[in-house]
């Protein structure tokens, strides 16, 4: 039959879940033009400045919401445990997510396809948020896609942790990494008085490392 040829053999059709890094450039790129958009709004060359505020009002994670505030439409307690990791707070912010996501995704995507890190991505990102409004009561808005990164750091240490325990070898490497955290966290914490959401990385480690633990493949 032709093309079916040792030296012809059939051409298979990739799909968007077999193309590299195709996902991580979408959530990069779809985070950086929203950030990019409320720049200029800062600038006053749209909405007279005041895109920012709206952004947050509407999109951002207000964890009173989910006690005794009124939303601003009926889907807004549900749609901003994924709303608020598209929004940043400047362009510092959406730097230091987008390099972090680009490393740790890259890790992530040599276990599985872009489908798998999408669930992934998206565990992280609704952990953070349910541990951020289990824990906080805070009438300050919480943005930023960190809840959805640690849920890749979440797995990438489950991987690192399990890998030891199967080799039989010592989990100081894994321990020294959580202290790690720890203390980074708690810097960061420090130098952004407490303006730092914690619990949203703490809801999206937990998560990562549970979705890691039932799904991924060692």
């Amino acid at each position: 039959m032709a093309g079916m040829t040792p030296n012809n053999p059939p051409r298979r059709i990739l799909s968007w879940a077999d193309t590299p890094k195709t996902v991580i450039y979408t959530i990069m790129i779809s985070i950086t033009l929203i950030e990019l958009v409320l720049q200029i709004s800062d600038r006053g060359w749209i909405a007279g400045g005041e895109l920012r505020g709206l952004a947050y009002k509407y999109g951002a994670f207000w964890s009173k919401l989910t006690d005794d505030w009124r939303p601003i439409y009926a889907a807004q307690p549900w749609t901003m445990f994924f709303t608020y990791a598209f929004l940043h707070g400047g362009l510092f912010h959406l730097i230091g997510n987008v390099v972090t996501l680009g490393s740790l995704g890259a890790i992530a995507l040599q276990r599985m396809n872009q489908w798998k890190f999408l669930q992934l991505y998206l565990s992280g990102m609704l952990g953070g948020a349910v541990m951020f409004a289990a824990l906080s009561d805070s009438a300050i808005p919480m943005i930023g896609a960190s809840g959805a990164i640690f849920g890749l750091v979440g797995a990438w240490q489950y991987w690192e942790f399990a890998n030891l325990r199967r080799r039989g070898l010592a989990l100081t490497p894994f321990y020294r990494m959580m202290v790690n955290l720890v203390i980074l966290n708690l810097l960061f914490w420090l130098m952004l008085q407490g303006a730092l959401a914690w619990e949203t990385h703490l809801g999206g480690f937990i998560a990562g490392w549970v979705w890691a633990w039932i799904f991924a493949r060692e």
